[in-house]
């Protein structure tokens, strides 16, 4: 089957992700430079590219008509679009353009969608993290719109022979929520080291230091998971009702996941076996020094997350699930 994945294939992004995986069901894929999207690695750089992306309609539209031709040239019988969206007139004109569908897997939280696009009925189905939100959008306005958590990639996010050492590994942005509660870690002289864009000027200085000033793709992620006492996770506010993709990456690389507590977490990993939770600061503190104290439990842990990971929540086991849903085969057409 011919997709067209809308997004650029870079650094184990979502996108790549998601291309790589429908290759691997066995379908013709294509996707799109990442220079339309602005992806990169600098803070400085996707800083510009954002602002360009809110306030440029001709950088907009740039993107889009880049995505209207692949759809005419390429007559995909999916346009797949991961989270960044298009102008619904884009997405009209790919679906008459190519004469297929047109679907949107998004995979941040709804309180970052722009402009309202994804939920003003523009696309065949659409799919998203936050269960109270997709049952809003399906009562209120009766939209195609099915849960469908992110995931993880066994051909990158997998065990690796790595020498556990005693820090704790801090994946992603380093917002505020984040930075107090390193900020209490720190405190009590517990070893971080972050990963991931670079901090921003405001990131209290404590926490700018265990920055490694390394970035984390599919070629690193899964050494770097393995090598730490524990992946901690933490939610961002508007996190609240799902999850973030850290939690499938880290549990398929082998890394023992540390997070904070909540209940739609056990839907997916079973608390205590597959993965470890805290509902304060002081419990967080307790559970590191027991994983200091017993190494055996801690590769307990880890195995059971990876055959967890790997045999449940799988980019291929999400796409498998949203072709079904939309009433296509998995295989190859």
């Amino acid at each position: 089957m011919k997709i067209f994945v809308v997004g650029p294939e870079t650094n184990d992004c979502f996108t790549h992700n998601i291309a790589h995986a429908f290759r691997s069901l066995g379908h013709d894929v294509r996707s799109m430079p990442s220079f339309l999207f602005g992806a990169a690695n600098s803070r400085f750089l996707r800083g510009f590219y954002d602002v360009l992306d809110r306030t440029s309609e001709m950088w907009r539209l740039r993107r889009d008509r880049w995505a209207i031709k692949v759809a005419d040239d390429f007559k995909p019988k999916i346009t797949f679009v991961c989270t960044r969206t298009l102008e619904p007139e884009t997405v009209y004109a790919i679906r008459k353009r190519s004469g297929g569908l047109v679907i949107c897997w998004y995979g941040d939280t709804p309180g970052n969608i722009r402009r309202g696009h994804i939920v003003s009925g523009e696309y065949d189905a659409i799919f998203l993290k936050d269960r109270e939100f997709v049952e809003s959008l399906r009562k209120q306005l009766g939209l195609e719109a099915h849960h469908l958590d992110e995931a993880c990639t066994p051909d990158w996010h997998k065990p690796v022979n790595n020498f556990r050492q005693a820090h704790l590994v801090v994946a992603g942005t380093l917002y505020g929520y984040r930075n107090a509660f390193l900020s209490r870690l720190l405190d009590q002289d517990v070893e971080v080291r972050a990963y991931g864009p670079s901090p921003s000027p405001w990131v209290p200085q404590q926490v700018k230091a265990v920055h490694t000033g390394c970035y984390l793709d599919h070629t690193n992620k899964a050494q770097i998971f393995n090598e730490g006492l524990a992946c901690l996770n933490t939610f961002a506010p508007a996190e609240r009702n799902n999850l973030n993709c850290r939690i499938f990456e880290t549990c398929g690389s082998g890394g023992l996941l540390l997070t904070e507590r909540k209940e739609v977490l056990s839907r997916c990993f079973e608390p205590g076996k597959e993965f470890l939770d805290f509902a304060s600061s002081e419990e967080c503190l307790d559970v590191i020094e027991r994983l200091r104290m017993d190494i055996p439990f801690s590769e307990q842990i880890r195995k059971a997350a990876v055959k967890r990971a790997h045999g449940e929540h799988t980019y291929a086991h999400r796409l498998s699930t949203i072709l079904q849903t939309i009433g296509l085969k998995t295989g190859k057409r």
